[in-house]
């Protein structure tokens, strides 16, 4: 008896023969049009043949027949998927579930084109039912990877752990693990990258994780060898392609400006490659009309980023600008700085529950003329929905102090000491040179009325009080080896210090024993309630010291406006220039440092000449009033002006061009 050609298409196809498939079932379509099977492996044999839209054809043959057909329309769906025609997938998987219950494949099908057209929260809904379904790992793998690029710790984890407690030896989800922990549980993420290496050695994400946990932990042991290690690592991996470590972690590995741009470009040309090709149209609108700025932030919160730019909104010329704010992270209810922020804008778009695509529609259809980024690589969607480009202006500013790497965004605010002319090639942006500094600060900031005494935070009255508050992982042996010898010839002195946890304050403690300073000359510092009570507290230093591969910035910024003088020693990239910038901008340029030993030293004569000391405090306090740095109206008259020549150029159709604001008509 003969076979039939549809069976024998069917072998063929089996075992990747798609030219003998194609004639298999052209036979059988010959000898029978209305062949449901032959038309429709036909259409997925052409599909693999490259000739999606031709096999797209035969299945739609098929479905004119039987439209009720769900493997015929499971079928197209899966042609659509695999030809990244995501959307119309979606319509097709959900038109099966509409005859029969779906498997745990069709929902994981239907995820991966969710989380193609952004949609991350309902990608998540169909990666968890169809683990549930299944209890397959891989299932839960997808759920809990996504929920971590949301940020959504704590259901990464759950989803993970559900991983290793039917694979105790998948050293991959231990990684995932220590990622869901790494921002707030350092101890707990440690020991996971470690058991993540006891299982597979040659885990490269998860040695340089261990290695960013421990900065996290300040433990330094062999901090100098494995940094060697980490770094060569990474430079590896990039030049081929391959990423082991984010732009923010990648910061403190202190390899100047060409690895940072390296990392950057890769990430965001994987979001240029995902975007949708919306081909968006901008009219070049009339120029008399306010500028429509748009600002899109994942820290709609209590942040740095907020309470620096706290009356960024208020201050605003609403005669020229009109302003869109376009929250794309959690919502905190009753934070003060969110509540500011949404009154002090014109409009606001809570954006938390909305995908991607629907979010960039969302800002073309308001017609943004300039959309500024104030997350960058701190955050995980915000440079997906700028690959989209919705507004015909793009702009990187404040929340990562770097450039994004991306080709989709045009500019970067800075200034020439942050950004100088040599490091411009290192930059996907044009630079935008404010006047003075890059930043943006609150000259309103409160700062309680409720003076504490200095016991109340365990300082003595008769030592000079050192501060840091810098984020641990901005420290590093040098920069503290530094502070200790200042202790060690400075012996009235105390040094006042934020830790997180008890373990950052025991491996601190242990190190100061280590270099001959007691346990007792460091102090650390307690929660308090609100931004205005650690101002007042921060005022009961008599100096606060900088670190060195990460500068302080932010609490630079709350130093000086405490009345609190800082000392900095200018690095080799953006974020270790910040606090240069800061203080020139306060007229403070004595406080500059180049070399840890000139850093050292001037730190010491402060401490040993109290007339200089009390000088140069009390220039602080006079230029605080009469200095540009705290001045918020200025900064956003000139940020204004930066808008202005960048529309300007835009509607002239000028290329794009580095702009210095100082000299910008």
């Amino acid at each position: 008896m003969k076979t039939s050609p549809t069976k024998v298409g069917i072998k063929y196809q089996q075992e990747k023969k798609y030219k003998k498939a194609k004639k298999c079932f052209e036979q059988a379509l010959i000898e029978r049009p209305d062949n449901i099977s032959a038309l429709v492996n036909l259409g997925v044999v052409l599909h693999h043949l490259n000739q999606t839209s031709k096999g797209l054809s035969y299945i739609e043959k098929a479905m004119a027949l039987q439209p009720k057909n769900p493997d015929i329309l499971y079928n197209k769906a899966e042609l659509l998927r695999m030809s990244g025609d995501y959307q119309h997938a979606i319509t097709y998987y959900r038109a099966v579930e509409k005859l029969q219950e779906p498997s745990a494949s069709h929902l994981f099908n239907i995820g991966r084109c969710l989380e193609g057209v952004k949609q991350y929260h309902d990608a998540i809904v169909c990666y968890t039912q169809a683990y549930e379904l299944s209890q397959d790992s891989k299932f839960a793998y997808q759920a809990g990877r996504l929920l971590l690029f949301l940020k959504e710790f704590l259901l990464a984890k759950r989803c993970f752990e559900k991983i290793v407690e039917k694979n105790p030896d998948a050293a991959d989800a231990y990684f995932y693990l220590g990622m869901t922990q790494h921002t707030n549980h350092d101890e707990e993420a440690k020991q996971f990258f470690e058991k993540a290496l006891a299982l597979d050695p040659n885990h490269k994400k998860a040695r340089v994780f261990l290695f960013h946990t421990k900065l996290l932990l300040c433990e330094w042991e062999n901090y100098e060898d494995e940094l060697i290690v980490v770094v060569n690592i990474v430079k590896k991996e990039i030049n081929h392609n391959k990423l082991t470590i984010n732009p923010f972690a990648a910061m403190i590995l202190n390899t100047g400006p060409v690895l940072p741009y390296k990392i950057t470009s890769f990430i965001t040309s994987g979001f240029k490659t995902e975007a949708k090709n919306n081909h968006y149209i901008f009219d070049k609108r009339d120029r008399n009309k306010r500028l429509k700025i748009g600002y899109l932030s994942k820290d709609v919160e209590g942040h740095p980023v907020t309470h620096l730019a706290y009356n960024l909104f208020q201050s605003h010329d609403k005669s020229t600008v009109e302003s869109f704010l376009y929250s794309t992270g959690r919502v905190v209810k009753d934070d003060p700085y969110r509540n500011h922020w949404v009154q002090t804008c014109d409009h606001f778009t809570e954006c938390n529950h909305l995908g991607d695509y629907e979010v960039a529609d969302k800002i073309y259809n308001d017609q943004i003329d300039i959309l500024v980024d104030l997350s960058g690589h701190t955050g995980s969607r915000e440079l997906s929905i700028m690959a989209m480009m919705p507004a015909p202006i793009q702009v990187n500013y404040l929340g990562y102090p770097g450039t994004s790497g991306a080709d989709y965004i045009d500019y970067i605010i800075a200034d020439k000491t942050v950004v100088p002319e040599n490091e411009w090639q290192y930059y996907s942006e044009k630079p935008v040179l404010m006047p003075v500094t890059f930043i943006i600060t609150d000259d309103e900031q409160k700062i309680s009325k409720v003076k504490t005494s200095l016991s109340e935070h365990d300082l003595p009255s008769d030592k000079f009080i050192l501060c840091s508050f810098n984020s641990s992982y901005k420290q590093d042996p040098t920069v503290f080896r530094i502070w200790m010898e200042i202790m060690h010839q400075c012996e009235n002195t105390v040094l006042w210090l934020a830790a997180k946890n008890e373990t950052v304050k025991h491996n601190l403690t242990k190190e100061a024993i280590a270099n001959g300073i007691a346990s007792d000359r460091l102090i650390f510092s307690k929660r308090v309630d609100s931004k205005a009570a650690h101002l007042e507290r921060l005022s009961h230093a008599h100096l606060c010291v900088d670190s060195f591969v990460f500068n302080a910035i932010t609490t630079c910024v709350d130093a000086l406006w405490a009345g609190v003088p800082l000392i900095t020693k200018t690095g080799n990239s953006y974020h270790a220039r910040g606090s240069t910038s800061i203080l020139q901008a306060i007229g403070l340029n004595e406080l500059v440092t180049t070399t840890e030993r000139e850093y050292q030293d001037k730190i010491i004569h402060f401490i040993k000449h109290k007339d200089e000391y009390t000088a140069i405090r009390d220039k602080l306090i006079r230029n605080r009033t009469t200095t540009p740095l705290f001045n918020t109206r200025g900064f956003v008259r000139n940020l204004e002006k930066a808008y202005q020549t960048m529309w300007q150029r835009y509607q002239e159709d000028q290329p794009l061009e580095l702009i210095d604001v100082s000299t910008a008509d």
